[in-house]
């Protein structure tokens, strides 16, 4: 009876291969999930042409909504044979942050795309895979913004782009089983294991499997990459502009903006079971308009912070902690974390996308964009610090000794640069050299970092003709070979790049799909990119012409990592002797007088800057 079944079985799947190619006119991949039909775009890169198989819109879990929102995902199992993947699936529903006309309430929305080479595979097992998380502040963004077809074509890999719950809907941790957090992390891990059970019968090879993402998306690589029970899915990451230690892309819980969002509702707002059942039956578009409306509220706007939580299953304790203690203490997720090769790097002013935010106005002119010496100082320095130590009281010294860093000495009135350089070091290139020493600190770990420099003739975001390297977000384009769509996503019309961007985006392809294929980024490269490592701390700048370079912003981590830390304890010290011996009167007046102490600290800090820049 068993072999009947078989071959009776094998007969229907036969016919139906038959019918199938019968009426399909792209390509066809017979696969266990079904049969699924495809498209062959056909263009032209740099004077090259190219065909790319693509199929869209396949759904890799069922629709996240009713009893499954807030949850994590269930995978989606067999398609409707003959699937028709011609189409890109719904984006993740999102608000339209950036004002370019992008909104999405639908919550049937965790679809991949793959986009596959049609010239040989490069290896008999198949072709290297390319898994890419988009960014997006953790609130927009989706897979079809990034089509992969002209990286695969280049780089004869396979690219996939996925779509992964944001947002509330993403990121909501209230604390109880219901909804413990980090979604959109079990959304990305579903769609790897989907690509290790699936990506055989589209030519992939699952043992050859990178992924790669860009500011939140880099971060979230980061954490998947810290996640030991993902050995296996991947064995390469790259991380553009984003690491799991910016102290944006973590927190507790949102027990608090979830609180919020219900209150603004008219719901009961005091206990988990309430503010769940106001956020469980509330449409996803009531959910997307309260949201909007809080975010026009200053005050509030800043509360309303949904990112990847400490839940006790994918994440045991904070990452920073596990970073910090890996000096002296060797847990499973740093162990993971440096079985993977790791590019990781920075674009050379990450600090521009933060001018949108001086001025209030993400489609303005950023060449009217002032900041003055004095702004710096009284706004915007306590700011950020604010942001990067929540909770903590921030002396009115160390203030000034950040101050000091970051002042435009040459024109007080004009620190547009300064607070360019100081948000980026901030939350950007700091983060990002710490958490490459630590992946690096290891005799078997294989890390590369780069710094993308180059100021193209196109932004994907709004950038000022001043700004004399490479804005926050401006190596996607060459990274994806210009295959996004500029005017849907950044408002700019017929945009074709220079002959020297077109040969930036293939060196930078070929830096990236060597690595996918053979775990090392060399190769028919313009230089030899060294590994990183702490001592040395080589590092690549991708520029009109590559070069290399060695100890990439050594002075600024000294300052965030161990000056700055080190005057804040002794501040900290000098008031909790004044308070236990003078009383909490005069504690603020003792501290003051411990001032002079670090002033001379201070002094060599100047010598050293000089030093540095002479």
């Amino acid at each position: 009876m068993w072999k009947i079944n078989v071959k009776t079985s094998v007969t229907a799947v036969q016919i139906l291969f038959c019918i199938t190619l019968a009426h399909a006119t792209g390509p066809t991949v017979i696969s266990r999930l079904g049969v699924i039909n495809g498209n062959t775009r056909n263009g032209e890169f740099n004077g090259k042409v190219y065909a790319v198989n693509e199929y869209l819109g396949i759904p890799y879990a069922m629709p996240p909504v009713g009893d499954l929102r807030f949850k994590r995902p269930e995978p989606f199992g067999n398609l409707t044979s003959p699937f028709n993947a011609t189409r890109y699936g719904n984006m993740c529903p999102q608000s339209d942050f950036l004002q370019v006309g992008v909104r999405s309430t639908t919550e049937d929305c965790l679809f991949l795309n793959i986009f596959v080479p049609t010239t040989p595979k490069d290896l008999e097992q198949g072709h290297a895979v390319m898994v890419f998380i988009h960014g997006g502040g953790f609130t927009m963004g989706s897979g079809e913004q990034t089509p992969g077809h002209v990286l695969s074509w280049f780089g004869n890999v396979i690219v996939v782009t996925i779509n992964y719950r944001l947002g509330l809907f993403g990121f909501l941790n209230i604390g109880n089983d219901d909804a413990k957090g980090n979604q959109g992390l079990w959304d990305q891990r579903l769609a790897l294991q989907w690509v290790q059970a699936n990506i055989g019968e589209f030519g992939g090879d699952a043992g050859r499997v990178t992924i790669f993402g860009e500011s939140a998306g880099a971060i979230q690589v980061t954490l998947q990459c810290i996640y030991p029970a993902n050995r296996g899915l991947f064995q390469n990451a790259i991380a553009e502009s984003g690491t799991l230690n910016m102290k944006y892309g973590l927190t507790e819980n949102t027990k608090y903006p979830a609180q919020l969002l219900a209150h603004n509702l008219n719901c009961e707002s005091d206990t988990n079971a309430g503010i769940l059942k106001c956020l469980q039956n509330a449409s996803s578009e009531n959910l997307l308009e309260e949201i909007d409306k809080l975010s026009l509220d200053p005050n509030k706007a800043a509360l309303l912070k949904f990112v990847p939580t400490i839940d006790g299953q994918f994440f045991l304790q904070d990452p920073f902690d596990t970073l910090r203690e890996a000096a002296h203490k060797l847990r499973d997720e740093v162990k993971f974390l440096r079985e993977i090769r790791l590019i990781n790097g920075v674009n050379g002013m990450e600090g521009g996308m933060y001018l949108m935010f001086v001025s209030g106005n993400f489609t303005g002119d950023p060449d009217q964009i002032r900041v003055s010496g004095s702004e710096m100082k009284t706004t915007w320095i306590p700011a950020f610090l604010g942001q990067e130590m929540p909770g903590k009281e921030i002396h009115e010294s160390v203030k000034q000794l950040v101050a000091y860093e970051y002042t435009n000495w040459g024109d007080y009135e004009d620190a547009r640069e300064m607070f360019v350089k100081y948000t980026g070091d901030l939350h950007f290139n700091v983060p990002a050299v710490m958490f490459s020493k630590v992946h690096a600190n290891d005799s078997n770990a294989k890390s590369w970092f780069y710094r993308f420099e180059p100021r193209l003739e196109r932004h994907s975001i709004a950038t000022p003709t001043w700004l004399q390297k490479a804005n926050h977000g401006d190596e996607l384009g060459p990274v994806f070979g210009y295959s996004f769509d500029y005017e849907k996503y950044a408002n700019i019309k017929n945009y074709t790049p220079p002959n020297w961007e077109y040969g930036l985006s293939e060196r930078i392809m070929r830096y990236w799909t060597n690595f996918a294929k053979f775990g090392d980024p060399n190769g028919n490269g313009s230089v030899f990119w060294p590994q990183y490592d702490p001592d040395k701390q080589q590092n690549i700048f991708i520029d009109r012409q590559d070069s290399i370079g060695h100890y990439l912003y050594a002075k600024e981590v000294a300052f965030w990592s161990e000056l700055l830390p080190s005057v804040m304890d002794d501040i900290g010290r000098g008031h909790a002797h004044a308070y236990k011996s003078e009383g909490p009167q005069k504690a603020n007046a003792a501290c003051d007088t411990r001032v002079p102490r670090w002033l001379s600290v201070l002094g060599f800090w100047t010598l050293m800057s000089f030093a540095m820049k002479h």
